[in-house]
């Protein structure tokens, strides 16, 4: 599949080249039939006509013009508009030439990414959830979805291609066009739609088993001391593209003498032999190396307007990148807030799920460390927010089939962070202070909703304990108010404690509105085994 996708990019961009002689204007696929336009903010609209020509685009009563630089590439700026759920047409006129979008809304776009429990699609890819029911009443015509193929590249792209007329392609949200669509980014915006009354546009741009290296751009990597070495070696790999091209010209002439071998054994009724393998791109020979995702599923979105981004990702970093990947995650935020010009672009974060992850590693302490840099994520950065997914019922599988509760609690974040909506609980209980007491440690938190409870009206459990030797054992934990008193009849003097610190584990303290409280470890060093 992905082989046919780099076919049929590399195509799209040799008939958009040769067609630069026959019309007069183009536009990415970004922009097409049934789209939403983010409201309240200015609205760039780009694409490549013959160099010098004038470009007008019409819309919603705006006339913008703009002339075609020497490479044959425009831009305008749209005013920002109020919401419109009345279907309005486009029009982008260049000489004699004029290309029409029809069913055009405005209203809030999102952009959803991460891995596979973003990719999760709504009718799910194993039984439960839900998924066969929310399908069938996937009927919201004011919502509409795009989902991206899945294209990595050695270079930033300016487009990606249209599959089928799912991938690649705005849709009206339906049973057909909702069931293969992203279930978070589904529920998150079916919720939020029915909140702000507005449309809502969804970008899924998610690609499982994939690490968030290559969702970075090149320029994170520059700009990040602590991704140097990645830097290093994107910068050797890209110093190597001269031997790459004389390879590839190597192998067009070893191409062409397969085609001659390969058509005299097709008619003479034999065996086929293998084609021959192409050399490996220096940079985007694997998906998992820097920046090749970013390149070809997020590049070409930029600079689309958005109103913020969903990120569910961070399984495939559990292990030997679990203590770097709050570098990587801060890394990505800044550097995509920076390429959209929007240093406020609300990024909402999905805590990824409980999962046995020592079957692989043998250890269950990995996944926490990615746990407390989302957390970091949520609480460093400004505009940034968090839900936790800490009762996901399923730690025996890495994707979590009920994705309803995951889209709820984005789009509750979403009304209390971004829309400011007034008496919402979104936040799950985090970790604020420890102060000690004798042989009590009291852990007061935040975002407790008015008082903590147990899920399960069972004792809190999940909490462990330490005194000086940095060993953690086992601790019996009581709720007073906002705070949650933790001993251990064989540590007298504590000095840490931990909450959920295992990778499987489902605690049940919870807020008065339910939401899961967050794991936490009240400091790093320890002679607990990492």
């Amino acid at each position: 599949m992905r082989l046919n996708l780099q076919l049929a990019s590399m195509a799209m961009l040799l008939l958009t080249a040769a067609g630069l002689s026959r019309a007069a204007v183009a536009l990415p696929n970004i922009f097409a039939d049934h789209m939403v336009l983010q409201r309240d903010m200015k609205v760039p609209i780009w694409g490549s006509a013959t160099p010098g020509e004038k470009v007008t685009v019409r819309f919603f009563g705006q006339s913008a013009i703009a002339n075609a630089n020497q490479r044959g590439q425009w831009m305008v700026q749209l005013a920002p508009m109020a919401a419109s759920a009345k279907a309005h047409t486009m029009r982008i006129l260049a000489g004699h030439s004029m290309i029409k979008l029809r069913d055009v809304l405005v209203g809030d776009v999102w952009l959803c990414s991460g891995q596979s429990n973003m990719e999760y699609p709504l009718h799910g890819w194993f039984r439960g959830g839900n998924g066969r029911h929310a399908v069938a009443h996937a009927n919201y015509p004011l919502i509409r979805m795009i989902n991206l193929p899945s294209v990595a590249a050695a270079r930033p792209q300016h487009n990606f291609p249209v599959v089928n007329p799912i991938l690649g392609k705005w849709n009206v949200c339906t049973p057909k066009t909702a069931q293969s669509f992203s279930a978070v980014g589904y529920f998150f915006g079916r919720d939020l739609q029915k909140q702000i009354h507005v449309p809502i546009g969804l970008i899924q741009s998610a690609w499982g088993g994939t690490r968030i290296q290559p969702w970075l751009p090149a320029v994170a990597y520059r700009q990040t001391p602590s991704l140097k070495k990645e830097w290093l070696w994107l910068k050797g790999a890209e110093a190597r593209y001269p031997t790459y091209q004389r390879q590839l010209m190597g192998y067009m002439k070893m191409v062409r003498g397969w085609l001659k071998t390969a058509g005299a054994q097709a008619h003479a009724g034999q065996y086929i032999s293998d084609p021959i393998r192409p050399p490996q791109d220096p940079v985007a020979g694997s998906k998992q190396n820097p920046t090749v995702i970013f390149n070809g599923r997020i590049a070409p979105l930029i600079p689309y307007a958005l109103r913020g981004v969903l990120w569910y990702q961070g399984e495939n970093n559990v292990g030997n990148g679990s203590r770097f990947y709050y570098g990587h995650l801060a890394a990505l935020i800044s550097s995509w807030r920076q390429l959209w010009h929007r240093r406020a672009m609300p990024f909402l974060l999905v805590q990824i799920a409980p999962f046995d992850y020592a079957q692989y590693s043998g250890n269950h302490l990995q996944e926490p460390k990615i746990w407390q840099a989302e957390q970091w994520a949520a609480q460093r950065l400004p505009d940034c927010g968090i839900v936790s997914t800490m009762d996901a019922n399923s730690p025996d599988q890495g994707h979590p089939v009920n994705k309803r509760p995951v889209g709820y609690r984005l789009c509750q974040l979403a009304l209390s962070m971004v829309y400011h909506v007034k008496g919402i609980h979104a936040c799950s209980p985090m970790f604020q202070s420890m102060r000690l007491d004798g042989a009590f440690a009291i852990i007061h938190f935040s975002h407790v909703d008015g008082a903590l409870m147990s899920r399960n009206g069972k004792a809190l459990n999940w909490f462990q304990i330490a005194g000086a030797d940095g060993r953690f054992v086992i601790a019996k934990a009581k709720i007073h108010g906002s705070s949650v008193w933790v001993h251990a009849a064989n540590v007298r003097h504590p000095i840490a404690v931990r909450f959920g610190w295992y990778d499987t584990a489902m605690p049940n303290l919870v807020s008065k509105s339910g939401l899961p409280a967050m794991p936490f470890q009240t400091f790093e060093k320890s002679k607990a085994a990492d």
